[in-house]
């Protein structure tokens, strides 16, 4: 499989893509929660995943 299409297929999947020193990072979509990253000097330096709960 080609990077392309293997990329696609984590989009499909429910992640999260982000570049970090050349690298592509990724992070999986909570099904409720949020997802939060933050950036330094325009290079993301921190991901946060909260997943919440219905009661």
């Amino acid at each position: 499989m080609d990077h392309e299409g293997y990329l696609k297929g984590l989009l499909k999947k429910g992640f999260i893509l982000y570049p970090k020193n050349d690298i592509i990072g990724t992070a999986e979509i909570p099904r409720f929660g949020e997802v939060t990253i933050k950036y330094k000097n325009g290079q993301p330096y921190q991901v946060l995943t909260t997943i919440s709960r219905n009661l």
